[in-house]
């Protein structure tokens, strides 16, 4: 069974949320599909690299090795690219590099309303998470089967499927995910988690959750080989789709923050990612799936 929070619902806990001020990026990734908030250098890996890349083969610098590792061959392209661009020959993607590539965003700040957040697993639960995902930004969360899911974030439940639609023969992507919980956290940002095992019979449409409670039991519902959790970060859209919900930024870098036990916001990188993609959730919901959501 799925339900959701009702559009005018999800509205007004929006507009009653407090006014955040936020700094985001002074040059717009109009043309981009993802961002970059920090410098990376011959040897890096991670998710950001391979935005780097893909940047660099749309504009045509780069031909081969989209694959997430900051090579010799990035490094030539990057080069290439600062030399038609006027800039500094270095092979480095700093700051103005990004910028003239369209892709990138200020850092992200401490929350001004100092929400707190966590991975959404229960303490003592040893888990791991890579640092790429599949073809979108998101992560697997991996820890054992049946071990605790918890709020990773204060707020509404806006979502919750408690059965297992997925199957293999029809591989409709609006049930990849199994069991799953949506929650509309107090900072307006939707939290995303996929594959349960069971969710728990409190957590339903409209309940409030706090940071830490518990809302399900790790498992692989859904198109999952291995017991995990698939989190995603994106704003909520004003009708049924599954695309955006799914994630839309790279989460990585909040997880690893979270678990150092900082106050980190996703609000502002998500904020500078739908101003660049204004349509996004426009083309979710016209998906021919997204009733299946």
């Amino acid at each position: 069974m799925v339900r959701r929070l009702p559009r005018l619902l999800c509205a007004g806990l929006l507009a009653a949320a407090p006014t955040i001020s936020l700094a985001v990026a002074t040059a717009s990734p109009a043309s981009a599909a993802c961002t970059v908030s920090r410098t990376y250098r011959l040897g890096a890996r991670a998710p950001a690299v391979h935005c780097i890349e893909v940047r660099l083969k749309t504009l045509g610098y780069q031909t081969r090795y989209v694959d997430y590792y900051y090579g010799l061959v990035t490094v030539r392209a990057v080069k290439r690219f600062q030399t038609a661009s006027s800039l500094p020959v270095s092979g480095v993607v700093d700051q103005a590099t990004a910028k003239a590539l369209g892709i990138w965003v200020d850092p992200p700040s401490p929350d001004p309303l100092g929400l707190v957040r966590r991975a959404p697993l229960a303490p003592g639960v040893n888990y791991s998470f890579g640092t790429t995902h599949s073809s979108y930004p998101a992560a697997d969360i991996f820890a054992a089967c049946g071990a605790p899911a918890v709020a990773p974030v204060t707020g509404t439940v806006a979502e919750v499927r408690t059965e297992n639609l997925w199957v293999a023969a029809t591989d409709n992507p609006a049930y990849r995910g199994g069991r799953y919980v949506a929650i509309l956290g107090d900072d307006g940002a939707r939290y995303y988690m996929a594959h349960f095992a069971s969710v728990r019979p409190e957590i339903v449409v409209g309940a409030r959750v706090s940071v830490g409670d518990p809302i399900a039991a790790v498992g692989r519902s859904g198109r999952a080989g291995s017991c995990h959790i698939h989190f995603g970060l994106s704003m909520p859209c004003p009708g049924t789709e599954w695309r955006v919900r799914r994630g839309v930024i790279w989460p990585q870098r909040y997880l690893t923050a979270w678990r150092r036990k900082e106050i980190l916001s996703p609000v502002a990188e998500l904020t500078a990612w739908f101003g660049a993609h204004p349509s996004a959730c426009e083309a979710a919901m016209a998906d021919a799936t997204a009733a299946d959501a």
